[in-house]
This record gives C-alpha cells, structure tokens and sequence, in this order.
C-alpha cells in the first residue's frame, strides 16, 4: 500500500502580510503627521529663519515644533501599540507553524508535546525583540525628519524639494517595515519549524527555496539538498538568512525519504519503473509551477502521459499533455504553457494581443523566413529584440501570416506564450530583461 503524502511545510505568507500591514500602517500614521506639521508649521518656520539674520528666537520655536512631532510619533508608535503589534505577530506565527507541524506529525502517526518548555521563554524572547526593531523604526524616522527639516533650514531648498525629502524619508522607512516583516518570519518560522521537527524526532530536513526570482544564488544550490538538524548548511537552517523565505522539508527515520510533497496537482498517467528519468524529471518541473498557476491547470489538464514515440504536445479538445520520452529541461513547463493560454482565451485578451504586437510593431511579411536547420523540422520564424528564444518566434502557415487587413498576422505566432512561459519559471530573469510586459502578464495569470 502506498505510503501517505506528508503535507509540506509552508511559508507563512498570510503572516508575514498581516505583520508587514499593520507595521505599514504605523509608519503611514506617522508620514500624514510629519507633512501636516510640515506644511502647517515648518514652512513658515523656515522662512522666518531664513528672513531674521539673529534667528534665534525663530531657532527656539522651530526646535518647539519639532519635539510636538516627536511627540506625536511617540504617540502614534506608543509603546502599547508596539507591543501589541508585535504580540499579535508572534501568535499567528506559532499558531500557523504548530498547526503546520501537527499536520505532518499526524501522518507518521506522531504528536507534538503538549507543554513545549521552549515555547513561552521563545515567545517572550522575540515579542520583546520585535518591540525592539518597531521603536527603532520610529526613532531612525524621528531622527533622519529632524535632519532633513534642520539641513533644509540652512540651505537655499525649495519647500518643495525638502517636502519631497522627507516623503522620501517615508517610503524608506515603509520598505524598512517591510523588511522586518520577511526577515522576522522567515528567521522564526525556521527556529519553529527545527525545534517542532526536532521533539517529533526529525533529525533531517530537505532543503526547499521559494523557487523564484528572488533566491540567493548560494540557497539555490541548496535546493532539495538534505541536511541534519545537527549540522546545517554554512548559511545556517532555512529562513535565518536576511530576508530568507526557504522552509525545511522533514526527512523520516524509518524512510530513506519520505513522500513529503503534495500529491501532484497533475497526475502523470505514466510507469515510474518504465520512465524512471523522464517521471523524476516531470515532478520536479511540477513543483516549480506556481501556487496561482495551479489552480488554472487543475482545471485544463487532464493528465500527463509519456509517450515512446511522435513529440510532446498539449491536445486542447482532450485536456491531455504528451510528453516524449527523453523529455528536455523546461520541455514541460513549455507544453503547460500551451494549456495555460488555451484556458485563458488569450485570442480574445486584449492585453495579451496588446503585448504580442508591440513585440512585433515594426514587423512585415518580408521579415518572414524559412529555417531548414535549426530545429527537428523546417520551420518558419521572424525575430526580435523582445523574443527570449528563436523559438518563440516559430510562425505558424495554416493560421496566414497576413490578417483580414493585409498586416502581420500575430495568431500564426503559436510558440510566443508557451516559450516565454518555460523562461519565466526557468529564467524569470531573462524575460524581465526582453520583455517586462510579458513578465508581469504571466505573473498576475488567475482565472
């Protein structure tokens, strides 16, 4: 019989949204309080200075307004504010991970103790640090005001470029918030997760990144690599990293390794014994796929089949994906592609036709040409500065390659989608640079 899946362990995104909100919205509190004491205090302050050669007295009531707006900062980051912030922040981050590890324990038949005697000393600990970093945040902001309102005093700025400084200043302080949102889930979520898996008796753990863009070169060799809770990786367990989202998969005793991923979101009609490298190959492209993505494909896909014989294709009227035995990196991902635009109807999505023609914008039927060499088959292409592949410029003969109007046909351009589908999970990079629009298009894909 086969073994039962043990749920993943999950990045708490939800947390780290909630925690990041409700720091963004102190932070914004305290940006409306310092443009509103600036316009209705500060200008005419520093214009006064700037018109009284003495200055002094102006000087005093300048420094007067400034300690009311310190004033109101501490008000509006009052200590009870802080605390309770950080508080609400440390329990939804223990509830997400406990429920999260008792879900996983429960499959292998195991139960998290009852009484953690780290817990509330941890939970102490970290609620007291994260007040810590909150009233820091609002000090460094206090402070860089003061300077940018003092230094425009004694120089000739304009009101409005010292406004815009300190609006500056705001959105500094907003991605600061935000830094301290994902840097604190993550390092906490990982210390979590270790100690939960450590009292069930996982002494290993499979390292798992987010898989996107935004991952460290040196967590990305670290990827699906194993490793005892006793001897992490030099750059310590997942999520303790700045800014670090990577979680630790367990690693079971009685198993060489445990079936930890989800049941695939697709199901691969295929003998693992009789494609043993093309099966491997066709989990790990799945897994790549993202969270929003799935949810589409869950609903086009059939099934995935190997195939010994013909090519790989997505058939659209059955819902069924071939892959060919032998199957290439991304070879996957590609055909997923192809399902993804047929769901979507993107013949008919003005934003996507958009983006597909200011790829092409200065394109004719003479830019057309017959490629006997490059691929299995001869083909026709067209290029261009935007395409991430010459592939994904294969032009299509039984669609026409001139429109009703005489112009470019971009319906024959049947590759254009699913090629730039395989780079954006592969090489996210390389088609931000070629083409941003496409990028951001393929990101925000729902039904």
């Amino acid at each position: 019989m086969a073994s039962k899946h043990v749920p993943p362990t999950r990045f708490p995104d939800v947390v780290t949204a909630s925690y990041y909100r409700s720091i963004d919205k102190l932070v914004q509190e305290a940006g409306k309080a310092t443009l509103a004491i600036y316009d209705t205090h500060l200008k005419e302050y520093i214009d006064s200075y700037r018109a009284d050669s003495s200055g002094f007295f102006v000087a005093d009531s300048l420094k007067q307004v400034l300690n009311q707006l310190s004033k109101a900062l501490e008000k509006i980051f009052s200590q009870q504010k802080v605390i309770k912030t950080a508080d609400r922040f440390m329990k939804n981050l223990n509830q997400t991970n406990k429920t999260n590890m008792e879900q996983q324990g429960s499959v292998k038949g195991m139960n998290l103790v009852e009484s953690d005697p780290w817990l509330d000393p941890f939970m102490k600990e970290h609620v007291e640090k994260n007040v810590g970093y909150l009233l820091n945040l609002r000090d460094d902001y206090t402070q860089k005001v003061e300077e940018i309102v003092l230094d425009g005093l004694n120089s000739s700025g304009r009101h409005q470029q010292i406004r815009e400084q300190l609006e500056e200043q705001i959105s500094m302080s907003r991605r600061r918030a935000e830094f301290i949102a994902v840097d604190q889930t993550g390092s906490l979520f990982g210390q979590m997760t270790a100690r939960r898996h450590q009292n069930m008796g996982v002494n290993h753990f499979k390292w798992r990144t987010s898989k996107d863009e935004r991952v460290r070169d040196s967590h990305r060799v670290l990827e699906d690599k194993i490793f005892s809770y006793d001897e992490p990786p030099a750059v310590g367990l997942p999520g303790m990293d700045f800014r670090c989202r990577c979680i630790a998969i367990p690693i079971f005793d009685d198993e060489e390794e445990a079936e930890i991923t989800e049941p695939n979101f697709l199901r691969v009609n295929a003998s693992e014994e009789d494609f043993p490298d093309d099966y491997q190959a066709i989990q790990q492209e799945l897994e790549r796929i993202p969270e929003n993505h799935r949810q589409i494909l869950e609903d086009t896909v059939s099934y995935i089949t190997i195939v010994d014989e013909g090519y790989s294709r997505y058939d659209r009227a059955a819902g069924v994906l071939y892959i060919l035995e032998g199957m290439e990196e991304g070879e996957l991902i590609h055909e997923l592609g192809h399902a993804l635009e047929t769901k979507l109807d993107f013949r008919n999505n003005q934003e996507y036709q958009s983006i597909v023609r200011n790829a092409v914008k200065d394109k004719s039927f003479s830019d057309i040409y017959y490629d006997m060499d490059t691929f299995t088959m001869p083909v026709y292409l067209i290029q261009s500065d935007h395409f991430v592949s010459k592939y994904q410029g294969r032009l299509y003969d039984s669609a026409g390659f001139l429109d009703d109007h005489g112009e470019f046909n971009i319906g024959a351009m049947g590759e254009y989608f699913a090629e730039a589908y395989r780079v954006f999970i592969n090489n996210p990079k390389l088609l931000q640079e070629k083409d941003i629009a496409l990028y951001n298009f393929i990101k925000e894909l729902e039904l």
